[in-house]
């Protein structure tokens, strides 16, 4: 071996001898991304499970919701615990299954003449989702009742919140109604031929028409 080998050699291990911390600082940090990395995927993966195990549990408490419901449709009414239950659901549940349980338990109170219950369960239903197609759904079904109470201006009023123009149609033809059963028949008209002049169903045209007559 000559002279500049052996230089060669020397000066490589001069330069790992003086480098070797930031080696192993270098090595240590990448291992530390490293199972940042891994720790991460784990932790939103457990999340994701997690998720996925409500999300599974929630439409099982909702289905079983339902069908305890449609069972007792025609037939005696729930138990007061049946009913407890169901409530403690949809006030813990400020979700799509909270809202759309309240909708189902205001339809089994207007099975039962419960009016009352019945707009208090939509009322519910209506600060559970900020989804504008089941707002506007909800307030059609409230007005609907409150029409059936015999009060016309809150009637009125709860369609007054539906902004969506699929769903005007629907709306102006219960206001119509609103203002017949109110006395005001000329603006019920009104409503009525605003309902007809936008209205794509020829079936609900004819219903319109024949209110207008």
């Amino acid at each position: 071996m000559n002279n500049n080998e052996v230089k060669t050699i020397n000066s490589k291990h001069e330069f790992i001898y003086k480098n070797r911390k930031i080696l192993i600082i270098s090595i240590i940090f990448s291992l530390s991304v490293f199972m940042l990395i891994i720790s991460g995927y784990l932790f939103f993966y457990k999340k994701s499970d997690e998720n996925n195990i409500k999300t599974k549990d929630l439409l099982e408490q909702y289905q079983r919701i339902i069908s305890s419901m449609q069972v007792n449709k025609s037939a005696k009414p729930l138990s007061e615990q049946s009913l407890k239950d169901i409530n403690t659901f949809i006030s813990k549940n400020i979700n799509v299954y909270g809202s759309m349980a309240g909708m189902v338990l205001a339809k089994y109170y207007v099975i039962h003449n419960q009016l009352e219950k019945a707009v208090s369960a939509l009322q519910t239903s209506l600060k559970s989702t900020d989804d504008n197609d089941l707002k506007s759904i909800i307030n059609i079904r409230l007005a609907r009742i409150q029409i059936e109470q015999n009060k016309f201006d809150e009637a009125i009023k709860t369609l007054s919140y539906i902004n969506d123009d699929s769903w005007m149609v629907i709306a102006s033809d219960i206001r119509g109604e609103a203002l017949f059963k109110k006395g005001e028949k000329q603006k019920a008209i009104n409503e009525w031929k605003k309902s007809a002049s936008t209205s794509t169903s020829p079936m609900r045209d004819q219903i319109i028409n024949m209110k207008i007559s």
